[in-house]
Protein backbone atom coordinates (compact mmCIF):
# COMPACT_ATOMS: atom_id res chain seq x y z
CA UNK A 1 0.00 0.00 0.00
CA UNK A 2 1.32 2.90 -0.97
CA UNK A 3 1.11 5.88 1.54
CA UNK A 4 1.56 9.36 1.70
CA UNK A 5 2.50 11.52 4.67
CA UNK A 6 2.10 14.93 5.73
CA UNK A 7 3.86 17.47 8.61
CA UNK A 8 2.86 20.40 10.22
CA UNK A 9 3.58 24.17 9.23
CA UNK A 10 2.25 25.95 11.73
CA UNK A 11 0.81 29.25 11.60
CA UNK A 12 3.60 31.76 13.40
CA UNK A 13 0.21 33.82 14.59
CA UNK A 14 -1.47 31.50 16.66
CA UNK A 15 -2.40 31.82 20.24
CA UNK A 16 -2.96 28.28 21.11
CA UNK A 17 -0.53 26.15 23.58
CA UNK A 18 -0.05 22.40 24.30
CA UNK A 19 -2.30 21.41 27.54
CA UNK A 20 -0.40 18.08 27.97
CA UNK A 21 -3.73 16.90 29.16
CA UNK A 22 -5.41 13.97 28.92
CA UNK A 23 -7.36 13.45 25.58
CA UNK A 24 -11.17 12.05 25.73
CA UNK A 25 -10.31 9.81 22.51
CA UNK A 26 -14.41 9.38 21.54
CA UNK A 27 -14.95 12.99 21.19
CA UNK A 28 -15.94 13.56 17.67
CA UNK A 29 -13.61 15.61 15.24
CA UNK A 30 -14.64 17.28 12.39
CA UNK A 31 -11.81 17.17 9.12
CA UNK A 32 -11.96 18.45 5.86
CA UNK A 33 -11.12 17.05 2.80
CA UNK A 34 -10.30 19.45 -0.57
CA UNK A 35 -11.38 17.51 -3.61
CA UNK A 36 -8.02 18.23 -6.52
CA UNK A 37 -9.99 20.66 -8.99
CA UNK A 38 -9.89 20.04 -12.80
CA UNK A 39 -9.55 22.02 -15.48
CA UNK A 40 -7.74 25.19 -12.97
CA UNK A 41 -5.75 26.69 -16.14
CA UNK A 42 -8.34 26.78 -18.38
CA UNK A 43 -10.18 28.78 -15.31
CA UNK A 44 -6.87 31.20 -15.03
CA UNK A 45 -6.63 31.96 -18.57
CA UNK A 46 -10.36 32.56 -18.72
CA UNK A 47 -10.41 34.93 -15.51
CA UNK A 48 -7.39 37.15 -17.36
CA UNK A 49 -9.37 37.01 -20.24
CA UNK A 50 -12.69 38.28 -18.51
CA UNK A 51 -10.28 40.93 -16.69
CA UNK A 52 -8.46 42.71 -19.33
CA UNK A 53 -10.63 45.42 -21.21
CA UNK A 54 -8.22 44.62 -24.48
CA UNK A 55 -9.60 41.32 -24.66
CA UNK A 56 -12.84 40.66 -26.51
CA UNK A 57 -13.43 38.53 -23.65
CA UNK A 58 -14.07 41.17 -21.22
CA UNK A 59 -16.93 40.99 -18.54
CA UNK A 60 -17.94 37.94 -20.08
CA UNK A 61 -17.79 36.05 -16.79
CA UNK A 62 -18.95 32.31 -16.07
CA UNK A 63 -21.68 31.52 -13.51
CA UNK A 64 -21.00 29.60 -10.37
CA UNK A 65 -22.78 26.36 -12.18
CA UNK A 66 -20.23 27.27 -15.25
CA UNK A 67 -17.36 27.23 -12.89
CA UNK A 68 -18.30 24.12 -10.86
CA UNK A 69 -18.95 22.20 -13.89
CA UNK A 70 -16.09 22.87 -15.47
CA UNK A 71 -13.70 21.64 -12.23
CA UNK A 72 -15.97 19.34 -10.50
CA UNK A 73 -13.86 16.17 -9.77
CA UNK A 74 -16.50 13.37 -9.87
CA UNK A 75 -14.29 10.51 -10.01
CA UNK A 76 -11.87 12.23 -6.96
CA UNK A 77 -15.11 12.90 -4.62
CA UNK A 78 -16.23 9.45 -5.55
CA UNK A 79 -12.62 7.72 -4.45
CA UNK A 80 -12.89 9.95 -1.09
CA UNK A 81 -16.37 9.33 -0.44
CA UNK A 82 -15.38 5.28 -0.60
CA UNK A 83 -12.79 5.56 1.15
CA UNK A 84 -14.36 7.13 3.94
CA UNK A 85 -17.50 5.37 3.80
CA UNK A 86 -15.47 1.93 4.02
CA UNK A 87 -13.88 3.19 7.01
CA UNK A 88 -17.30 4.04 8.70
CA UNK A 89 -16.85 7.71 8.67
CA UNK A 90 -19.77 9.80 8.69
CA UNK A 91 -20.47 12.70 5.81
CA UNK A 92 -21.59 15.89 7.71
CA UNK A 93 -21.12 18.18 4.72
CA UNK A 94 -20.15 18.30 1.19
CA UNK A 95 -20.01 22.29 -0.88
CA UNK A 96 -22.27 22.71 -3.67
CA UNK A 97 -19.48 20.93 -6.04
CA UNK A 98 -18.14 18.79 -3.87
CA UNK A 99 -14.84 21.01 -3.49
CA UNK A 100 -14.53 19.98 0.02
CA UNK A 101 -15.92 17.18 1.89
CA UNK A 102 -16.46 17.34 6.13
CA UNK A 103 -15.76 14.25 7.68
CA UNK A 104 -16.99 13.74 11.31
CA UNK A 105 -15.40 10.97 13.39
CA UNK A 106 -13.95 10.08 17.10
CA UNK A 107 -10.78 10.97 17.98
CA UNK A 108 -9.67 7.15 18.33
CA UNK A 109 -10.95 6.62 15.01
CA UNK A 110 -8.96 9.35 13.17
CA UNK A 111 -5.85 8.23 15.00
CA UNK A 112 -5.66 5.03 13.48
CA UNK A 113 -7.15 5.80 10.03
CA UNK A 114 -4.76 8.75 9.65
CA UNK A 115 -1.95 6.97 11.70
CA UNK A 116 -1.91 10.59 13.44
CA UNK A 117 -1.22 11.11 17.43
CA UNK A 118 -3.48 13.87 18.76
CA UNK A 119 -2.68 16.64 21.60
CA UNK A 120 -5.08 19.02 22.81
CA UNK A 121 -4.36 23.26 22.54
CA UNK A 122 -5.91 25.66 23.95
CA UNK A 123 -6.08 29.58 23.14
CA UNK A 124 -4.29 31.84 25.22
CA UNK A 125 -6.87 34.48 24.88
CA UNK A 126 -10.17 32.55 25.71
CA UNK A 127 -10.76 29.34 26.85
CA UNK A 128 -11.42 27.56 23.13
CA UNK A 129 -9.49 23.88 23.14
CA UNK A 130 -8.69 22.34 19.71
CA UNK A 131 -6.79 18.87 18.86
CA UNK A 132 -4.43 18.69 16.35
CA UNK A 133 -1.54 15.89 15.63
CA UNK A 134 1.62 16.95 14.17
CA UNK A 135 1.91 14.82 11.50
CA UNK A 136 -0.48 11.86 9.47
CA UNK A 137 -0.61 9.74 6.19
CA UNK A 138 -3.15 8.74 4.29
CA UNK A 139 -3.48 6.18 1.81
CA UNK A 140 -1.75 7.34 -2.05
CA UNK A 141 -4.88 6.24 -3.83
CA UNK A 142 -6.97 8.74 -1.98
CA UNK A 143 -3.88 11.23 -2.10
CA UNK A 144 -3.67 12.02 -5.72
CA UNK A 145 -7.44 13.65 -5.18
CA UNK A 146 -6.67 16.15 -2.71
CA UNK A 147 -5.29 19.00 -2.63
CA UNK A 148 -5.24 19.21 0.81
CA UNK A 149 -6.83 18.02 3.99
CA UNK A 150 -7.60 20.56 7.20
CA UNK A 151 -7.98 20.72 10.77
CA UNK A 152 -5.41 18.18 11.41
CA UNK A 153 -2.21 19.86 11.60
CA UNK A 154 -2.81 23.86 11.03
CA UNK A 155 -3.60 25.91 13.84
CA UNK A 156 -6.36 28.86 13.54
CA UNK A 157 -5.70 32.61 13.23
CA UNK A 158 -6.34 34.48 16.19
CA UNK A 159 -8.33 37.86 16.30
CA UNK A 160 -6.34 40.65 16.26
CA UNK A 161 -7.55 43.43 18.40
CA UNK A 162 -11.12 43.45 16.62
CA UNK A 163 -12.82 41.61 13.53
CA UNK A 164 -12.05 44.30 11.44
CA UNK A 165 -8.33 44.76 11.64
CA UNK A 166 -4.93 42.42 11.09
CA UNK A 167 -1.60 43.94 11.34
CA UNK A 168 -0.08 45.13 8.18
CA UNK A 169 3.29 43.55 9.73
CA UNK A 170 1.77 40.42 9.87
CA UNK A 171 1.06 39.98 6.15
CA UNK A 172 3.42 42.23 4.43
CA UNK A 173 7.13 42.42 4.92
CA UNK A 174 9.12 44.38 7.04
CA UNK A 175 11.28 46.25 4.07
CA UNK A 176 7.39 47.59 2.44
CA UNK A 177 6.94 50.78 2.99
CA UNK A 178 3.72 49.97 5.34
CA UNK A 179 2.81 49.55 9.19
CA UNK A 180 -0.27 49.80 11.38
CA UNK A 181 -3.49 47.86 9.93
CA UNK A 182 -4.98 46.76 7.16
CA UNK A 183 -7.76 49.34 5.73
CA UNK A 184 -9.52 50.20 2.87
CA UNK A 185 -7.68 53.27 2.13
CA UNK A 186 -4.23 51.02 2.35
CA UNK A 187 -5.03 48.57 0.30
CA UNK A 188 -6.13 51.02 -2.46
CA UNK A 189 -3.03 52.65 -2.17
CA UNK A 190 -0.67 48.97 -1.85
CA UNK A 191 -2.61 47.82 -5.06
CA UNK A 192 -3.35 51.19 -7.13
CA UNK A 193 -7.20 50.79 -6.76
CA UNK A 194 -8.27 54.24 -8.62
CA UNK A 195 -11.91 53.83 -7.70
CA UNK A 196 -14.10 52.18 -5.41
CA UNK A 197 -17.04 52.99 -7.26
CA UNK A 198 -18.85 49.00 -7.82
CA UNK A 199 -21.37 48.02 -10.48
CA UNK A 200 -24.88 46.98 -9.76
CA UNK A 201 -25.43 45.23 -12.74
CA UNK A 202 -22.82 42.51 -11.61
CA UNK A 203 -21.91 41.04 -8.32
CA UNK A 204 -19.46 39.47 -6.13
CA UNK A 205 -19.16 36.33 -3.57
CA UNK A 206 -17.32 35.52 -0.55
CA UNK A 207 -17.08 31.79 -0.64
CA UNK A 208 -16.96 30.42 2.81
CA UNK A 209 -15.48 26.88 2.59
CA UNK A 210 -15.53 26.27 6.45
CA UNK A 211 -19.00 26.92 7.18
CA UNK A 212 -18.24 30.34 8.89
CA UNK A 213 -20.75 32.35 10.10
CA UNK A 214 -20.86 36.52 9.43
CA UNK A 215 -22.34 39.74 11.83
CA UNK A 216 -24.23 42.45 10.10
CA UNK A 217 -23.39 44.84 13.14
CA UNK A 218 -19.90 44.19 12.94
CA UNK A 219 -19.72 44.68 9.13
CA UNK A 220 -21.98 48.33 9.52
CA UNK A 221 -19.39 49.32 12.34
CA UNK A 222 -16.80 48.97 9.54
CA UNK A 223 -18.78 50.77 7.10
CA UNK A 224 -19.09 53.87 9.40
CA UNK A 225 -15.69 53.59 10.83
CA UNK A 226 -14.05 54.10 7.18
CA UNK A 227 -16.81 55.89 5.61
CA UNK A 228 -18.04 53.65 3.25
CA UNK A 229 -21.94 53.81 2.59
CA UNK A 230 -23.93 51.10 4.17
CA UNK A 231 -24.54 48.25 2.68
CA UNK A 232 -25.76 44.49 3.74
CA UNK A 233 -25.04 41.28 2.19
CA UNK A 234 -27.56 40.60 -0.22
CA UNK A 235 -27.72 37.14 -0.44
CA UNK A 236 -27.55 34.60 1.84
CA UNK A 237 -28.99 31.11 0.91
CA UNK A 238 -26.96 28.95 3.81
CA UNK A 239 -28.20 31.76 6.65
CA UNK A 240 -24.46 32.96 8.32
CA UNK A 241 -26.21 35.86 9.20
CA UNK A 242 -25.52 35.51 13.20
CA UNK A 243 -24.07 38.45 15.22
CA UNK A 244 -24.60 35.44 17.85
CA UNK A 245 -22.54 32.75 16.65
CA UNK A 246 -19.76 35.40 16.13
CA UNK A 247 -20.24 36.37 19.56
CA UNK A 248 -19.88 32.96 21.31
CA UNK A 249 -17.17 31.92 19.21
CA UNK A 250 -15.54 34.67 17.65
CA UNK A 251 -12.96 31.97 14.93
CA UNK A 252 -16.41 31.21 13.53
CA UNK A 253 -16.65 34.15 12.00
CA UNK A 254 -13.31 35.93 11.62
CA UNK A 255 -12.62 34.64 8.04
CA UNK A 256 -15.65 35.17 6.16
CA UNK A 257 -16.49 38.19 8.23
CA UNK A 258 -13.36 40.00 7.05
CA UNK A 259 -13.62 38.85 3.75
CA UNK A 260 -16.83 40.47 3.60
CA UNK A 261 -16.10 43.97 4.91
CA UNK A 262 -13.26 44.32 2.54
CA UNK A 263 -14.90 43.05 -0.75
CA UNK A 264 -17.95 45.47 -0.05
CA UNK A 265 -15.44 48.36 1.06
CA UNK A 266 -13.44 47.96 -2.33
CA UNK A 267 -15.97 46.86 -4.85
CA UNK A 268 -18.59 49.69 -2.62
CA UNK A 269 -22.60 49.43 -3.50
CA UNK A 270 -21.91 46.21 -6.03
CA UNK A 271 -24.46 43.37 -4.79
CA UNK A 272 -22.73 40.90 -2.61
CA UNK A 273 -23.46 37.56 -1.20
CA UNK A 274 -22.06 34.95 1.10
CA UNK A 275 -22.04 30.84 -0.03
Amino acid sequence: MNIIASKAKRNIFHDFYATGAAINYQEHHDVIFAIKQLNLPKIEEILLEVSDPFSENYGKYLSREEVGRMTENKVGVQMVLNYLLTNQVNIVHQTLYDEYITARASLEKWEVLLSAKFIQYQSKSNDRFIHRTSSYKIDQDVAVYLSSIHNLVELPIPIISTLSTVKMTELISAKTAYSGTITPPVLNQYYNIFTNSGNSLVSQTVYSTSQQYFSPSDIAAFQSNYHIPPHPVDFDPNSRNSSAQCIANYMACIESNLDLEYIMAIAQQTPTSIM
